[in-house]
């Protein structure tokens, strides 16, 4: 029996967690009024502009949405393997011109965390993107800097 696209994506999110063990989560949570279909332009925009910046670190990259006043919200999380430099990051962001509300916050990620969030992925349902995102196929993770930092 084949496996489904989301199983596919369960795996291949947790192999990658237990493969480079990031150390570090910032999370970007765009205004509850954005238009999910412009957040996925600015995703792609951020994305490339802050891989310029540390491309020195291993990045995992996570598109979600979460629940705020009855509404969902698109928001997406970078797993590092290293600490992200602030000012750094803020210039990658200025950097993509785009006129969006975006707020971040980065903590470190303990090997529970990981662990939690791996049992996570695995037993629940993925968020619909679709739904949220208007748009059909989106790509809910990436990889960057494989070698940077391989273990």
């Amino acid at each position: 029996m084949s496996e489904s696209s989301t199983d596919k994506t369960k795996r291949k999110v947790i192999a990658a967690m237990e493969t480079y063990q990031p150390a570090y989560q910032t999370t970007f949570v765009f205004d509850e009024d954005m238009e999910p279909e412009y957040t996925l332009e600015a995703f792609t925009k951020i994305r490339k502009k802050v891989l310029g910046q540390f491309p020195q670190i291993t990045l995992i990259w996570w598109i979600r949405v979460y629940r705020y006043n009855g509404q969902m919200v698109p928001m997406f999380q970078l797993f590092s393997t290293d600490k992200l430099d602030k000012v750094k990051l803020n210039n990658a962001i200025e950097r993509t011109k785009i006129k969006i509300e975006l707020h971040y916050n980065q903590r470190s990620w303990t090997e529970e965390n990981r662990v939690r969030w791996c049992s996570t992925i695995r037993k629940h349902k993925l968020h619909n993107l679709p739904a949220v995102y208007g748009k059909e196929k989106i790509r809910r993770f990436a990889i960057n800097n494989k070698s940077a930092n391989r273990q």
